[in-house]
């Protein structure tokens, strides 16, 4: 079965409106032309609302955000996955705003975690790196440790276990890769943090991989993401796209 919408002039629905009904029963394939004509042809046998993409009207684009499309992935995950919470970080506003954020252990207490355990090892290299690199690592309570002298960095260096990397630092601490920013050269952006935590007793030893996710780290990725989305829609609405000729492509980024 094929639904057709024209474009009335007025309409400001969403597409994701049309794929969140549609995820657990039906197959489909979307095509949009300029936003002013979608089409869609279905498995199933009912009828189904096809609505039109929001328009801008001066160039004439449809207006579907980063967020519009990962809202139809958290959708069919919801639906996929019932027992596996999917939600919007930001939306969750005592947590988002006291700093909420994955974590995903390598080794826990004296247990190496099956699932994430492989990555170990490249991360214990990537923390010593960062070390060297910044000379110094954060305390839980997000206080400065020193570690330029008394040669510390030497140690850290040969260091071959998150173990032997916590009584050379002497605490709990954890360090932070660095992201360069696409949509504003020169901006270094907080990456993912890794956390080297004793357990009480001699319990071993939690070795993880954490993402805050606090107002400030989202407005700075939603940033990035805004600007890398629309780089990717203007690439593919461009007229280079599709190109056969040599000195179109050389222009299309």
């Amino acid at each position: 079965m094929e639904v057709e919408t024209e474009n009335g002039g007025n309409s400001d629905g969403r597409l994701l409106d049309f794929l969140s009904k549609g995820v657990s029963d039906y197959l489909f394939d979307v095509g949009a032309t300029s936003g002013v004509k979608i089409t869609a042809e279905l498995s199933g046998g009912e009828d189904m609302k096809l609505v039109t993409l929001p328009q801008d009207r001066s160039s004439g684009r449809s207006i579907l955000s980063w967020q519009d499309v990962y809202s139809s992935a958290v959708r069919w995950r919801q639906i996929s996955e019932p027992c596996d919470p999917v939600v919007w970080v930001n939306k969750l506003s005592e947590e988002f705003n006291s700093g909420f954020g994955s974590h995903t252990p390598m080794v826990l207490g004296q247990a190496k975690v099956i699932r994430y355990f492989p990555n170990y090892e490249r991360t214990l290299n990537l923390t010593k790196t960062i070390i060297k690199e910044k000379l110094c690592v954060r305390s839980k309570a997000d206080k400065v440790i020193d570690l330029s002298k008394d040669d510390k960095i030497e140690e850290i260096m040969r260091a071959e276990t998150c173990e032997e990397l916590h009584k050379i630092v002497g605490e709990d601490f954890w360090v932070a890769t660095w992201c360069h920013s696409t949509a504003f050269e020169g901006k270094r952006l907080e990456g993912t943090r890794i956390t080297c935590i004793r357990k009480p007793g001699s319990l071993g030893y939690d070795f993880a991989i954490r993402t805050p996710c606090t107002p400030a780290r989202w407005s700075d990725f939603d940033e990035e993401m805004t600007s890398a989305w629309e780089a990717l829609c203007n690439a593919y609405c461009g007229e280079n796209y599709g190109s056969t000729k040599l000195q179109a492509l050389e222009t299309f980024e």
